[in-house]
């Protein structure tokens, strides 16, 4: 069974993040880690799941040799 990239695509999320003034507070420098770290954790589940979907259609040896 064939999957659409449609179906992969999740509800539109508002993530945008305001800061208003910087501040050096333990809460926003935890939070400002915090969002950076979920920011590339999301990153990297992408990226895992791109490389296993290619790795499937395009198993090792029936590509083109580099």
């Amino acid at each position: 069974m064939k999957r659409k990239f449609d179906d992969f695509q999740k509800p539109e999320e508002n993530n945008e993040v305001e800061i208003t003034e910087e501040s050096n507070s333990p809460k926003d420098k935890i939070a400002k880690k915090l969002l950076s770290f979920l920011t590339t954790s999301n990153l990297c589940k992408v990226e895992a799941q791109l490389s296993e979907s290619f790795d499937r259609h395009n198993p090792p040896g029936t590509g083109p040799a580099f």
